[in-house]
């Protein structure tokens, strides 16, 4: 049931919560009806007791022909097609799936905000205990971008940073923890981001170490691996769930 905007041509004192009650226009029908019990129908005047004759007089016909003292103003309205809210995201999705690329470990929406989640394997970008992006790694890179590129003024994107538990050995004056070297790695996307039109506002970056495991640390080395990854999430730029 949809509740319609309605305007009464002659003063009348039926109390407004009442005439809310009685005039409710059916979506499905297009009709009207009417919940007044008789104790609040002896209670009404001369005017309305009027008008609530009318209105059941015409209970079965449609809204567009009914001719009464209450009329319904824009309760037929001319049908309005809604675009989808992630329409270019709908888009963006399956370009992705048709064009494999290297290093993505996988792509799915998010239920919750709507966000294009991409997960890399950050073994395929970085060697081990370091963050410099493999130059053998940026083509896929650059891919990555060339499908976001024509969004770039309308999306957000998120970039984190996360490890396994291996504590880090050789980089250990730069990167004194897993958080600082999660971070570091995340933040070696942004140059390749900004130099392709993407602005520093539509950037985040953020570093979880290994806090944020997706698998357990104390399996087999190749399956602990899963958690050393970049996720990049793409949002609209009017999602507010992105900060």
């Amino acid at each position: 049931m949809r509740r319609a905007n309605f305007v009464v041509k002659k003063k009348s004192t039926l109390p407004a919560k009442i005439l809310a009650s009685v005039l409710v226009m059916s979506s499905a029908y297009g009709v009207y009806s009417t919940h007044l019990v008789p104790k609040t129908m002896a209670k009404l005047g001369k005017t309305e007791a009027r008008v609530i004759a009318s209105i059941k007089n015409t209970m079965a016909t449609p809204v567009s022909s009914t001719a009464v003292s209450v009329t319904a103003s824009s309760a037929v309205a001319a049908p309005v097609t809604l675009q989808p809210k992630y329409d270019e995201f709908n888009e963006l999705e399956k370009r992705f799936h048709a064009q494999p690329i290297a290093g993505i470990e996988s792509l799915e929406r998010e239920k919750s905000s709507k966000a294009i989640r991409i997960t890399l394997n950050s073994d395929a970008f970085f060697q081990l205990g370091t963050a410099k992006i493999e130059n053998g790694s940026k083509e896929s890179i650059q891919k990555i971008i060339s499908i976001l590129k024509p969004l770039s003024s309308q999306s957000f994107i998120e970039i984190e940073g996360h490890t396994d538990d291996s504590p880090v050995i050789h980089q250990k004056p730069n990167y004194p923890s897993n958080w600082e070297l999660s971070a570091a790695r995340a933040a070696s996307f942004i140059p390749l981001f900004s130099n392709n039109g993407f602005f520093k506002d539509q950037l985040k970056v953020i570093g979880y170490g290994d806090s944020r495991p997706v698998v357990s640390n104390h399996m087999d080395s190749k399956v602990s691996a899963k958690n050393r990854r970049i996720v990049l999430r793409i949002f609209p730029q009017e999602d507010e769930r992105r900060i």
